[in-house]
């Protein structure tokens, strides 16, 4: 992408793009990574376009500049400044795991079998604030889409890997698989 001949106009695209999508009529959200399990639907909007916001600034440049890293962890209303935006792209971009505590296992890539003790997956968090919103979300392609929650729909089935790619039909989530290439 980075030596693309149109590179600047496709990282424009990219930066334009928001962190979460909810469409009312439909009663869907969809992110990359999910939803904080802290965070109920509206708090979650919020904290997208506070992010997105940056993110289309002039100077977003400076922001990807301190953007990766795997703190803080844990969620906070006092975070402020790069911190709180840190937090915020990494629960929308890069979340799998999380302890009962609210705390997001970054490091771990892989299934949940892998998972660190007292970790499990985002969407198993019991008293997750957005427990009934109907989320559709990737980034876990060692899922293989196949989550067992209701109103989640994991989509991420590791076409990049060499498996399939799946796609879902909204009125009935009745999900397609095609063979990749």
């Amino acid at each position: 992408l980075i030596a693309a001949p149109d590179a600047p106009v496709l990282i424009d695209w990219v930066r334009q793009q928001p962190l979460l999508h909810y469409d009312p009529k439909l009663d869907y959200v969809m992110t990359h990574a999910g939803i904080y399990p802290g965070w109920s639907l509206t708090v979650a909007q919020s904290c997208a376009r506070e992010a997105e916001a940056v993110l289309r600034a002039e100077n977003y440049v400076d922001f990807l500049a301190q953007m990766y890293g795997n703190q803080p962890d844990v969620w906070s209303y006092g975070l402020a400044g790069i911190e709180r935006l840190r937090f915020i792209i990494n629960a929308f971009t890069r979340m799998r795991l999380c302890n009962s505590a609210g705390k997001l296992g970054l490091v771990v890539t892989g299934g949940l079998e892998q998972a660190p003790k007292g970790y499990q997956a985002w969407f198993e968090i019991s008293d997750r604030r957005a427990l009934h919103n109907k989320i559709i979300f990737g980034h876990w392609a060692a899922l293989r889409g196949k989550v067992d929650a209701a109103n989640l729909y994991a989509l991420d089935t590791g076409c990049v890997w060499g498996n399939v790619l799946t796609a879902m039909r909204l009125e009935d989530q009745q999900m397609f698989q095609v063979q990749k290439g």
